[in-house]
């Protein structure tokens, strides 16, 4: 049996080999995209810096029942200024959110950079 594909005749045996080639292609795809992840810090907790209140379990918001109606008002009368200690408690620093997002970044762009390096 012969295939003709664009002016060219193909043999069974061209056909096994694209087929053969299309399958092998496929099997590598499915193996690089399915490799583990590893990491440096594999096991380790880490912990963005900041107050021990400040977590992703503070962030969602709670189910108020069948009424939406939370079960208290929150209240923090008006200041014209804040203390330092007031602020402190709620400040999280820009800079060294910044300073670790940065070296994250710097980080992930060396190793892609030397990954090809034996």
């Amino acid at each position: 049996m012969r295939y003709s594909l664009g002016g060219r005749e193909l043999g069974r045996a061209h056909l096994m080999a694209g087929v053969a080639t299309l399958l092998l292609l496929a099997l590598i795809s499915a193996a690089v995209l399915s490799r583990p992840r590893s990491s440096d810090n594999q096991g380790e907790s880490v912990r963005a810096p900041g107050p021990e209140w400040a977590n992703a379990d503070r962030l969602v918001v709670p189910d108020y029942g069948e009424t939406g109606v939370p079960p208290f008002v929150p209240f923090r009368p008006r200041r014209e200024t804040w203390s330092e200690q007031e602020i402190g408690e709620y400040w999280l620093d820009p800079q060294e959110i910044g300073l670790e997002v940065l070296d994250e970044r710097v980080e992930s762009y060396i190793r892609e950079l030397l990954r090809e390096v034996p």
